[in-house]
Parts: C-alpha cells; structure tokens; sequence
C-alpha cells in the first residue's frame, strides 16, 4: 500500500521542533499510525499568570532554575490512591459541504458519535492500563518500573461541526493556526482537537500538536488529526467494523494528548533530539538507563527504517514513540507519568485540568522551602513544625484545599499570590495552628505557636476563610500568629478569623496582648462570591485581645451589598491610622487613616458576655457605609476622631450603642454629603451609669443624635447619672438636633458645674455647652421620653447657637460658660509617662470631690436618713399632718420615693402639700407625681400644680448638687478610662496587675462589678468568675431596676460558664441546646437579651439588624403640656361649668394693688363673685362683681395668686395674677 510523503507539506524548517509521519496500514485490520511531530504554534501569556516570571531565578519555563524536589520528573509520579486528573477536551469536525453525506468529514449522526464516545473510551482505557514494559530497567527503578494507572483522563465536553471548505483540508501550521483562531474554544484551557482531511480514501493518518506547554506563554492548546474519518469509513468498507482503527486512532489521540502535557518523543530524527540527553534532569533513565556501569544507556531509537523494526519496539510499545499499532494498551514509564504531572502543576498544561474537589495526599514541607515559581496545587500544603515555607509567586489552590502551619512553622508570603485555579470556586484557606496553652513569644528558644507572614504586596483571594488563627475544629489549637503589612484580601467568604485565645507571658504569666497585627492591608470585595454565597464579615474575632490594624481599607465595589468590614464578640482590637513621618501623636493631615467604604456595617463591636476587652476605632474614615461602627453589649468602646458621610449611600447611622457602658463617643465628624443621612450617633439602652457623646460635629444630618431606651433611671441612687451630650456641634439638622425618645432616653439635668471648694453651697452651673442648628427650624431639644420627666437643659448665652429654643418638654436655664477641650487630632490611648501620672492624679483629686459632694447629697436627702423618715412617714395619722408636713420640710431636699410615700399616706392637705413642694420643685418634672397629685382623692386644684411647675423651672438646691454630682462623676470617669484605656490593651507585662487594681476601684458599682466578672471571663477563669458571680447575688444597690437586672445577668452567666466551659477550657457550643434557652432571654428585650442574641447572632455568623426608629409622641406630654398655660400669665383655666363670659385682669401702674377686672358677655339677671387665693389654696379676699369693669385693691405681699371667678354657684374661670 503506498505512504503517501508529507514531508514537504509540513511548516516550513523553522517552525519544526520534528516533524513525522503517521500512516496506517490495512493489514488484516493491523493499523499503524504516526505522528507528524510537534509544532511551535502562537504563544499567548497565560491568563492565569499575575507576576510574571516572580522573580529572576525563575526562568519562563517554570521549572529549569527550580529546587529538585520542584523539577525533577520523578518526585512528581502519582500515586495509586491520587485522584484522577481530568483534561477538558473539545472536539471540532471540520466540513467541506453542508451537503449530508458529502462533507467529508464526521457528522452529527448517531454512528458518527458513536464513533467519537468510543475514541474517548480508547484514549482513557491507555490512561488507564499502562501495558508492562518488555525491558524495564531494573537497574535504575527496581520494583518500582511499571504504573498501572497514569491517573489522567480526558473528558469530552463538546463537539462542533464546522464548515470551512478553505482550512478542511489544510495541515499546514498557518491554516492551523487560523482553525485555532477561527473555530477554536476556550483554546488556553480547553484542548481543542481538529478533525481535518484530504478525502484520500484508506489513505495517511496524520496527527500533530500545537506545541509543548510552557510558562507562563502557552501555545493554543490543540490537536490537529488529519484523515480520520476516510479511514474511519474505509474500515467498515473492507472490515465491516470499526474496532480496529478505533484502537489505533485512540493509540494516536492517547500520543498526541502525551505532547500536550510536555513530553517529546523517545526517539531521535536526524540532528533533531526530541528525547533529552543523558544528564539533563528530564533524561527518562527508567527508559534509556542511568550510563553507570551497572546501569548502562542505550542508544536513542532512530527514526527511520530501524525505529518500528528494532528489536525493543520502543516506537511501537510506548505512549510517545513514533509509531503506534492497534494495541489496547501502551507503555508509559514512571518518569514519563512523573512529568506530565509536573507539568499540570508548573506549566501550562495545567490549564487544562478540570478542577476537581478530590485531594491528592497532603503535600509536606519539611524544611524551608521558597516557592519563586508558579504551581497549581491538588492538594492540601502543609508547613510541619520547625520548616519555613516562603512563596514568592502564585499558588493555586484546589476546592476546599488548606494550608496549614503547624505549630513552631512559618509561612511567609512575600509578595505572592493564593488563590483558586479558576473563579468559579472557593479554595479553603490557611489554618495557622497554635497552642492555646502556651505564649506567642518564644520562650528557651521554642516557638509554639504556627505564624504567617504576609507582606510586599501579597494577595489572598477566593479562599473560604483566608486566614485563620487556629486549626479548625481543634480547640485545643487557637494562637497562631498572623501579621499582614501591604497585602491585599480579596473575595473571601471571610478573611481572616481569630478564635479564643489569650496571649501571656511565659516568664510572669501575666496577660499580655495578641501579637496579629495588620497594616497598609486592603479587604474588600470587587465581585459577588463565585459560590453564590453571602460573604461572612471580613474579619471576624471572638476573645482575643490586642490585634491591631493600622490604615487597612475595608471596601466593596458592589451595589446594595450587605458587607461587613469587623465583626467582633468579647473581643478587644485596634483600628486606627499610621503617623507618617514621624512618632505620634500627629496631625490629621500627616495620618493614614484607616477607610471604610460602601460597606453595609463598617465595625460590628459584640458583647456575648466575656466583654471586658478594649474596642477602639480611632481617625478613621467610614464613606458611604450604611452603618459606621456598632457597639452591642460591648463595655469600653472608643470611637474618637472618625469621619462618617453619605456620598453614595443613604446612612441609617454612623455610630450606633446599643445595652454598652463606658463608651466614648468624641470627636467624630458625621456629615451628609449628598446622600442623605438617617441618624448621626443612635444610643439605645445604655443603662443608669453616666455616659457622654461629646465634642462631635454633625453637619446636615436628618436627627443628629437619637437616643432611646434606658440611658436614665431615677432614683435617688442614681439620679445625677444618665446620659449626656456635652460640646456638640450640630449644624442644619433635618429634623431634630437632639431627639430624646422612648423610654428613659437620657439624663434629666443636661449641664456642668464650676467646682469650687465649699462643702455646703453648690457651685455654680454651667452649660452642657452644645452648639444647635442656626437659621432652620428642627427640634434642638426634643425630648420625647416616655419616662416622664422634664428636662434640665443649662446654656451659656455668650454664644447664639448655644442656647436651644425649639425644644420639647425641656427647660432652659442659663448659666456659665463651660469650655470645650478641642477634640485632638491623634487620638491616643497609650499614655506617656507624665501624661499616666497626670491622670492618676486628676483621677484621685475628682474622686475626692465626687465623693465629698456624694456624701453631701446623701446626707442631705431626706434629712440623712431614708429609712427612719419613711417610717415616720408610715406610723402617722390624720392628726399628725402639720407634724409630718414640718418632719419633710425639716428633712427637704426629699427623695421621689420619699416624697410619693407621705402622698400615698394621703393624710396632708393640698396646702400642706403646696408647701412641702414648694421646696422640692424638682419633683413637679416627674410625670407621676402630677398624674398623683391630680387623681387622689381630694384633687389639687390645676392652677396649684401649674404653680408649682412654673416653680420647677428654676433648679433648686438639690438638683444643683444632682448637677454637681454628675459633672464630677464625669470628670473623676474621665480619668479612669483614660487609665483603662492605658492598660486594657495589656501591651506590657506589668498591665495586667495595674488593670486589675483599677477595675477594683469600681467593683462597688454595678457597672464596675460588671466589668470585673468580664474582666474574669475575657482571661478564661472560669472558676474564678463562677465565684464572683455567686457572691455578687449578694449584693444590694437598692435599685430595684438595677437589682432585677444584676439577677437576670446571673443567671444567664452562670448557664454561659456551663456552655462553653469544659474543665477550664473554652470552646464553642455546637450543636447544643444552650442556644435553645437564649431565644427566652432575646425577647426581654434589655442587657441580658442582647448578649444572648450576640451569641446566637455570631453563632450563625448573621448580618447585624439595626431596630426600627421610634418617633412616637411620649407619654408625659400628655400630663404636663397642659399646664404650660399657666406659665404665660394670661387665661389659664377654664372653670367647673360653661360660661359665654370671659374675664381680664389690667393691673393699674398708677395705684400701687390697684387692678381692673372686666368682664365680656355679663348676664346681667346673674349674680357673680370673686375669691382671690394664694399659691397654696388660702383665700385671700372675696367679695362681689358687681358691672363690666369693677376695680380692686389687693393689700398682700409680692407673689402668684389665684382669681376665682363664680357666676352663681359654679365656678367658670382663674386668672393667674402676678402681684410685683
């Protein structure tokens, strides 16, 4: 039969790394085939390579420069149990006609696809049974010659009939080049195979690949096969079957897919090598020989005449020689296998592998390794302790795949790159292990912890959880350490997580801080999951303590996303900016600030119950975020010197508090810049302790500041504390300045005082020293609390803008200059050392004062004595009421329980009543006193309570101590969380001492107690707290409010401890029904209800929902607007019974008493008369009206008296009159 030369209709010279003939012999179906070599077709840089050659000892091929372990072909063979590698294959069928039966060529008929289904099986059958070598070299490979799998396989994925009659018949490298070009499909990472033909019936079978792979060019990943299907059909013609051409067209298919994963040939044609010589490290020895004396080399086969005829058969038997028969299976050395895996790691073959969720066995390193070359990973990596792996370039990781550094072992990323193969899955991540039993800091020199480095521009990318501190699951392993500068995390589920551990000294033992740090590093989003999946926050932690991030962005580029940048439970950490230059503090304009930007939740702060960590967000900028920071049932939170504003974005808040004490909210600047801003500073159920949002500039926000809630409780206990605004700016509100809403919204008594020295007067006030909204018309001070009570708002009238005249429910009272520190512009919580003594010292010397001013206050409340004035209270009797009403004005200023027990004793009469009120006005701003006062059983007359309540406006003598007290407290707390803040992060060894003694300083109040039991908890000793937590039921703060709280918090610490404790070891309930039992503490809706829907909100790891804002008129208004009229001095009461007539009082300045009364509508067949009373119901005079206009002359001393009006018997109208 004739073979048919195409030698000369090759690619000219320079195109021929070597080219070969196939042909096929129809010998009682004996088909032989040959390969017509490979071509060097169009290099393309590979898509996937992100840093090019990473660095100069790389070369391009990716694998010439590397280490043995990374270049040698024999490191590289698989294992039986390996998964299988599977390659994505196409096939493309070009056509000559459109005419059915006349194109040529394969078409899309059941035989036809037959046909190529059977091709498949071939070529994966030869993957799959590896035919034992006839002369295997023992001498080099011993028992280990022969691999019954390659574990590779193709995958067809498609075939597509295309009619080109110009490139049908071509084998030339152009026109091949233009099928690539023209019909070609994912061609870099798919394997294109061309059906091609010239129509010569039984004629030459050609095949030939585009070129081997390299990197990071790679040719077009395509097969060429010429005359397929000719003979295809002469086959069933002459055989009336296709078995055997089927057999050796997947013999040739099975040879040229061996090309395109890097192999050449094993034989030699002319000056053309297309095997490697002896001594070059792809040199195949288990073929050729090792050239030793006990292993001698054979010669290279030839190709030629005596290449198919030698006695090994090389050509014929092995997967890339010349030459292939129709056998069912090839052989394929360990080497040959070792190599074409190698590649589908470090060069371009790798494209085409499909990804699989199947792990090859973990990939080990065991002493230091830098990676300066690209490689695509099938398996986990993992760092063994005491090893140190660096990388340098990319690593793509496979579904699900880990890093993992053990503990003592070091991963760097220097400037490299993690992530998956392909965008359409996740990889896992790195799990640094710990030990949470041993320090971060090396100790005899032992480094027990894992630790990863990233840094010169490093990225991790579509990882499941980025970077973890711990192995998880093991939670005996949290510790690791990670520290990040100039690296960017990029669409992760989630980041980075840090699970519960305290780092400490492994010399004092003392607690010290994490050593996590991040810096200059970037976390964001630029694209939706490619799972689908919501993302987790970007950073999550749970009881660490220290962790630092220094000018880090947090960033989405999607719209209406729901991302957050921190989310955090029981935890303490840093987000702050970078001094450039020079040391801190420093100006805002030589900072890099950390940003925040187009994000749903910027910083997400949670308390679960072990909250006594340091929280600080400081000079950072929050840009279009629909919420800045939230700090949930996390004590001590600092947000200071932040800017907030709504570009792009409508901003439902910037800062939001929510059942926290402690914060510090100073300094921040909130700013609608087009987008529209909800709220500024949002502050809900911060409970009874004094708080302060302060020195903060709002400029056109809708409602500045809201707060709601508990922020306030009265009692004579706690009535000087609350919450309270101080040196605000607010700027062209939309609504409302400050919005006091439902609930106990905030402190009563808004305002300073001037210390000075004297133990028995007050000191003067001085003004709260806010700054509202000029030349619009919102609510500067609106108060709509449902607690009822009136505010006490003190200004300074120096300054317009200071004094609020929009208000609700609020009385203004002017006072003295209070003067503002100006907010800094680095905010700094580690104090030098003078600036720690300064503050020891102002702590000491207004805790003096406060507790000097304290004393005074008790001593002075109900005479001293609580208890023995409210049994005198209880013990009398209708006779004793002018002894009980001397018994509480000698023992005035009277306290609201003291107060509502004489009223509830409902013996004194209305004027002994007026009297005693008359001393302790501050009660009239109490809603249930006027509700008291007007339904008990002999009703005070309204024009007695409006008295009284006009009165109430004026401060008395107890709410300027109540003042004082504040203003003090507030200073002597001032200075103590500076200390805290000093010491909470535990930066030094002797922190963890001077901490615990100055939260000792505050164990007595409820909140420092609170804080000491979660100091406990935050250092996991959890038998220690378990014992505090049982002696504090003990304790009595005599708060009833205050008193059920502390029980319910118990309670609940005690079923915490029991849930995640197990022997002094902490973990996280799984699976357990400890989360049943917190959905009955969420519906309570106080302190306790949000550590429990912290824990089951971080347990699910859900988005924080912020609650709807209330706008809801108060409850009070209802009560004490009504006697605003009287405050006016004109009509004030309508009487008992309807009148047409209606009365004036003109005072005549010509005649000292003298007055006119005239009356409008005068029946005259009616009979009218007068009663003029004094503020507490005596009657003054009475007497007759006799026309219209009927003067008086009232002899009585200066004062607010009563005209009482009667048309007969009924009583139709009082007049306020003031007598100067």
């Amino acid at each position: 039969m004739k073979k048919h030369d195409f030698l000369s209709k090759l690619l000219p010279t320079a195109f021929i790394l070597l080219s070969a003939l196939f042909s096929v012999s129809a010998m009682a179906q004996q088909y032989i085939t040959e390969c017509y070599g490979i071509r060097d077709g169009s290099m393309q840089t590979n898509s996937l390579s992100f840093n090019g050659y990473c660095g100069a000892a790389s070369l391009p091929h990716n694998v010439d420069h590397n280490p043995d372990r990374y270049k040698l072909q024999e490191n590289f063979i698989p294992q039986p149990t390996d998964p299988v590698k599977t390659i994505r294959m196409r096939f493309i069928v070009l056509q000559n006609s459109t005419t059915p039966g006349s194109t040529g060529n394969f078409e899309n008929t059941a035989a036809h696809l037959q046909f190529f289904d059977s091709l498949v099986y071939n070529v994966n059958y030869k993957f799959g049974n590896i035919k034992f070598p006839e002369d295997p070299q023992y001498c080099v490979c011993g028992n280990a010659c022969y691999l019954a799998d390659t574990r590779i396989r193709v995958e067809l994925e498609g075939i597509d009939f295309v009619v080109d009659p110009i490139l049908y018949g071509q084998d030339s490298g152009y026109y091949q080049d233009q099928m690539s070009t023209l019909h070609g499909t994912d061609i870099h990472n798919t394997l294109n195979v061309f059906f091609v033909g010239n129509g010569v019936s039984n004629g030459t079978i050609g095949g030939s690949s585009n070129g081997l792979s390299y990197y990071p060019d790679d040719y077009d990943n395509s097969i060429y096969l010429q005359n397929y299907h000719s003979n295809y059909e002469d086959a069933l013609t002459y055989y009336g079957n296709a078995q055997g051409i089927t057999s050796a067209l997947g013999s040739n298919l099975f040879h040229e897919v061996g090309h395109t994963l890097g192999l050449k040939h094993i034989y030699t044609y002319g000056a053309s090598e297309n095997s490697y010589p002896l001594g070059h490290y792809d040199y195949l020895e288990d073929i050729y020989g090792s050239g030793t004396t006990s292993c001698p080399s054979i010669p290279f086969p030839v190709h030629g005449g005596n290449c198919y005829t030698g006695p090994d058969q090389t050509c014929f038997v092995n997967w890339m020689g010349g030459y292939s028969l129709a056998a069912s299976q090839k052989e394929a050395s360990p080497m040959q296998i070792g190599r074409a895996h190698r590649n589908t790691m470090l060069t371009s073959s790798r494209n085409l592998i499909k990804v699989s969720s199947s792990l090859a066995a973990d990939h080990l390193i065991t002493s230091d390794e830098t990676w300066d070359f690209s490689i695509r990973m099938y398996s986990n990596i993992v760092v063994k302790s005491g090893a140190k792996l660096t990388l340098r370039c990319e690593v793509f990781m496979p579904p699900g795949g880990n890093i993992y550094v053990e503990p003592g072992a070091e991963l760097i990323v220097d400037g490299g790159t993690i992530t998956s193969f392909t965008d359409d899955y996740l990889w896992g991540g790195i799990q640094v292990e710990g030990d949470n039993t041993q320090s971060q800091l090396e100790y005899n020199g032992v480094q027990y912890q894992g630790k990863a480095t990233f840094k010169n521009g490093a990225l991790i990318e579509n990882a499941r959880h980025a970077v973890t501190n711990w192995k998880v699951n093991d939670w005996g392993s949290p510790g690791g350490i990670i520290q990040a500068e100039n690296t960017t995390f990029r669409n992760n589920l989630r980041s980075v997580e840090f699970m519960a551990y305290e780092n400490f000294s492994p010399t004092t033992q003392s607690v010290i801080k994490n050593l996590s740090s991040f810096k200059y590093c970037t976390f964001e989003h630029t694209q939706p999951l490619n799972t689908g999946e919501s993302p987790i926050a970007m950073v999550t932690l749970w009881q660490v303590r220290g962790v630092q991030f220094n000018a880090c962005t947090f960033q989405s580029s999607i719209e209406n996303n729901q991302h957050e940048g921190i989310y955090s439970i029981d935890a303490g950490y840093v987000v702050e900016d970078v001094c450039v230059g020079g040391t801190a503090p420093c100006s805002s304009n030589s900072m890099d600030r950390s940003h925040f930007t187009n994000l749903f939740r910027g910083v997400v702060a949670t308390g679960g119950a072990g909250s006594a960590y340091k929280v600080s967000v400081m000079d950072c900028e929050f840009t279009d975020c629909v919420a800045g920071v939230i700090v949930d049932a996390q004590n001590d939170v600092s947000v200071k010197g932040n800017s907030f504003s709504a570009d792009n974005v409508f901003a439902i808040t910037g800062v939001y508090v929510n059942a926290a004490t402690g914060y510090e909210v100073y300094g921040n600047t909130f700013s609608d810049d087009g987008a529209g801003a909800l709220t500024g500073a949002w502050v809900q159920n911060s409970g009874y302790a004094l708080n302060a949002i302060e020195n903060n500039t709002f400029n056109a926000i809708q409602h500045s500041i809201i707060t709601q809630g508990d922020n306030f409780e009265y009692s004579n206990q706690t009535v000087y504390q609350g919450l309270k605004y101080f040196c605000n700016d607010i700027n062209n509100s939309t609504y409302n300045d400050i919005y006091v809403g439902v609930g106990k919204g905030a402190s009563i008594y808004q305002g300073h005082s001037q210390y000075t020295s004297s133990n028995t007067n007050t000191s003067p006030s001085s003004s709260a020293a806010n700054l509202f909204t000029a030349n619009y018309s919102p609510y500067h001070y609106n108060n709509n609390a449902t607690i009822g009570l009136v505010t006490n708002y003190y200004y300074d009238d120096q300054l317009i803008r200071e004094k609020p005249t929009q208000n609700q429910n609020t009385n203004t009272v002017l006072s003295v200059e209070h003067d503002c520190d100006e907010a800094p512009d680095d905010n700094l919580e580690k104090l030098s050392t003078a600036e720690l003594q300064q503050s020891d010292y102002d702590y000491d010397i207004w805790k003096v004062i406060f507790d000097d001013r304290l004393l005074l206050y008790y001593n002075e409340l109900d005479g001293g004595d609580y208890d023995d004035l409210i049994t005198t209270i209880e013990s009398s009797y209708a006779q004793d009421a002018l002894d009980l009403r001397d018994e509480l004005m000698a023992n005035s200023p009277l306290s609201y329980e003291a107060f509502m027990a004489a009223l509830n004793q409902d013996i004194l009469s209305n004027a002994l009543l007026y009297e005693v009120l008359s001393v302790n006005t501050d009660l009239m701003k109490i809603d249930d006193v006027i509700t008291a006062l007007e339904t008990k059983n002999d009703p005070m007359p309204a024009y007695m309570i409006s008295s009284l309540v006009d009165a109430s406006t004026t401060p008395n003598f107890k709410e300027q101590l109540i003042l004082e007290l504040g203003s003090y407290q507030h200073e002597r707390d001032l200075a103590y969380k500076q200390m805290l803040n000093h010491y909470y992060p535990l930066e030094n060894e002797g922190d963890q001492a001077e901490l615990e003694t100055w939260i000792a300083k505050h164990e007595g109040e409820f909140s420092g107690k609170m804080r000491a039991v979660q100091h406990l908890l935050a250092l996991q000793e959890s038998s220690e707290a378990e014992s505090t937590i049982t002696n504090w039921i003990n304790v009595a703060y005599g708060v009833e409010a205050i008193d059920n709280q502390r029980d319910e918090y118990v309670t609940f610490l005690g079923e915490y401890l029991s849930a995640f404790y197990d022997n002094g070891a902490i973990s996280w309930p799984v699976d357990t029904p400890y989360f049943a039992t917190l959905d009955n503490y969420v519906s309570s809706a106080d302190y306790v209800a949000s550590n429990a829907q912290n824990i089951l909100r971080y347990n699910n790891m859900e988005v924080y929902t912020l609650p709807d804002l209330s706008f809801g008129e108060g409850q009070k208004t209802n009560h004490q607007s009504k006697y605003t009229q009287y405050l006016n001095g004109t009509f004030i009461h309508t009487g008992d019974a309807a009148s047409d007539v209606e009365a004036k009082l003109y005072p005549n300045p010509s005649s000292n008493g003298q007055v006119t009364l005239e009356l409008e509508g005068m029946n005259s067949d009616a009979t009218y008369t007068y009663r003029l009373l004094d503020n507490q119901s005596r009657v003054i005079s009475k007497g007759n009206v006799t026309s219209p206009r009927t003067p008086f002359s009232f002899k009585v001393e200066s004062g607010i008296y009563f005209f009482e009006l009667y048309e007969g018997e009924q009583h139709i109208q009082t007049i306020r009159y003031t007598n100067l």
